[in-house]
């Protein structure tokens, strides 16, 4: 959505991008804290490919979803894809 509205009121298109450090929040009371992943894959689908696709999405900790979903796999990858390949391509 971000890009959507950047590009429109710009009335630019540049590229946008999302890295990820960690999928993973905080959960349950005080002195007993777990983890839980924040990544929801219907809403990716729906608002990052669907609405208004990224030109890059990359995860330094890929989930395990990630890599079995084919949608997923196809439009999320990780960081050192972005360094080695990705921003080349966008530099040229």
């Amino acid at each position: 959505m971000i890009k959507f509205l950047y590009n429109k009121l710009t009335d630019t298109n540049i590229p946008h991008f999302a890295i990820f450090l960690n999928d993973v929040q905080r959960k349950g009371k005080e002195g007993k804290y777990s983890i839980n992943a924040t990544f929801l894959s219907g809403h990716f689908k729906g608002y990052t490919i669907k609405l208004n696709p990224l030109d890059g999405v990359y995860y330094f900790d890929i989930r395990p979803n990630m890599k079995i979903d084919n949608i997923l796999k196809s439009h999320i990858k990780t960081f050192d894809n972005f360094l080695i390949q990705d921003i080349w391509n966008i530099i040229k």
